[in-house]
This record gives C-alpha cells, sequence and structure tokens, in this order.
C-alpha cells in the first residue's frame, strides 16, 4: 500500500545505522559475491549498463 504525505522525507524509523568499514565487513561482502561463480563478468556488465 503506497504512503500519502510526506514526500520525499524519511522518518527517522526508516534510516539504518551507518556500518564501520572493517576487513570483517569487507570479507562478508566477497563473500557474498563469491556465489556469481562464473557469472561475475556478467553481474558487473549488468550492473553499469
Amino acid at each position: 500500500m503506497a504512503r500519502r504525505g510526506n514526500r520525499g522525507q524519511h522518518d527517522e524509523v526508516d534510516e539504518l545505522p551507518k556500518v564501520k568499514l572493517t576487513w570483517a565487513n569487507i570479507r562478508r561482502s566477497l563473500r557474498l559475491f563469491s556465489y556469481l561463480g562464473n557469472q561475475k563478468i556478467h553481474f558487473f556488465l549488468a550492473w553499469f549498463f
């Protein structure tokens, strides 16, 4: 269902906390990309084009 009113304004509830950039977080993100396997090139090309 669509919300009405206050367009473009975010509630504090909608905001996610900022995440610190650590080596552990980088390793987690790389693990997510490992599931792409041989399709990594296609994923990044589709991401930009």
